[in-house]
């Protein structure tokens, strides 16, 4: 069925085209509904015989031309396109129509092929999980036409018939190929939406930051050891249980932007006049999340100021009465006490 591609002068003739396409689509469209709703209320015939052939060659025929219509064909021809969006508007009746053929006609190898342009259509729409589906039906009736075929005496018209079906077959295989690289691809663009949603998600709420126990020595331990860290202030594995009980409170993490381990400690402890402090986390930040450095600082100083410390020294750095550090270098965010560098 031929129809005007857009090739009409001017944008009018354009828009008139379109129209016309739209409207020729609807036609096209509604015969199609009007056989399958013949099809729905009609009783169910799986018994092979002309009138259920007949049926089906006409709904296919519906079919088959809804799918030329689908088409915008150009000059050359490899850069004839499809009308994704008629297509999309097509997905439900065609849901309706493979259901219908597979419940009242036989299962048959025009059924399977009937599945297999289906499929062609919903795989133009992006519906490729739909598809792979008619696509496995139409492959199960293949096989099972060939082997019911090769059972047969085996004249020469069997052996085209088994080429016919074998054909169909690759056809349907390569199909569902292509498809089930779609579903890969989907499967991968939501998983790493879902990611970022959370990553976004997490960004909104703040750093992750939590108080350590005993039961954090293993994971603190195991910080210490991965960034090579020289223990000036925390204890080795043997000693850092007790140390987090002595020091609860004074002590905090921040877990990494990928996962739930540690990424960075800040631990503390008093001797009643001074605070001593170290610090544990990758150089430069990477892995902890933006602004959980100087949250973890503010924890620890707003802590060991509670408990009435007044000075705190770092084995590298010295705290006085100001605003808690925004980096390393001791910037000012605001608060009551801050770590300056020596």
């Amino acid at each position: 069925m031929a129809f005007d591609n857009g090739t009409t002068s001017g944008v009018g003739g354009v828009y008139a085209s379109h129209v016309a396409r739209r409207k020729e689509l609807g036609r096209l469209f509604s015969v199609y509904e009007a056989e399958v709703a013949c099809l729905e209320a009609g009783e169910a015939a799986r018994a092979i015989g002309p009138s259920c052939g007949a049926r089906l060659m006409t709904l296919l025929l519906a079919h088959e031309r809804l799918a030329e219509a689908l088409l915008l064909v150009q000059a050359p021809p490899e850069l004839t396109k499809v009308d994704a969006e008629g297509a999309r508007s097509c997905v439900r009746l065609l849901g309706r129509a493979s259901e219908e053929v597979s419940q009242k006609l036989p299962q048959d190898a025009d059924a399977a092929v009937y599945y297999k342009t289906v499929a062609e259509v919903l795989m133009w729409a992006g519906s490729f999980g739909e598809a792979s589906l008619l696509l496995g039906r139409a492959e199960r009736i293949l096989e099972e036409q060939k082997v019911a075929t090769d059972k047969l005496s085996a004249p020469v018209y069997d052996q085209d018939t088994l080429a016919d079906l074998q054909g169909e077959l690759d056809i349907c295989q390569e199909m569902m190929a292509i498809c089930q690289e779609q579903l890969q691809r989907e499967k991968h663009q939501k998983e790493e939406r879902k990611r970022l949603e959370e990553k976004l998600r997490k960004k909104a709420a703040g750093p992750d930051l939590r108080r350590l126990r005993a039961a954090d020595a293993r994971a603190v331990d195991e910080l210490c050891k991965g960034l090579s860290v020289t223990r000036s202030l925390l204890p080795d594995a043997t000693g850092l249980v007790k140390f987090l009980q002595a020091n609860e409170g004074l002590c905090w993490g921040a877990e990494s932007e990928e996962n739930s381990s540690l990424a960075a400690v800040i631990a503390a402890t008093t001797d009643g006049t001074f605070g001593y402090l170290q610090e544990v986390w990758a150089p430069g930040g990477q892995g902890v999340e933006h602004g959980a450095i100087p949250a973890l600082r503010a924890k620890v100083v707003s802590a060991l100021q509670e408990r009435g410390v007044k000075d705190i020294h770092s084995f590298s750095s010295t705290a006085k009465a100001a605003a808690p550090s925004a980096d390393p270098k001791g910037v000012s965010d605001g608060s009551e006490l801050c770590v300056y560098m020596l």
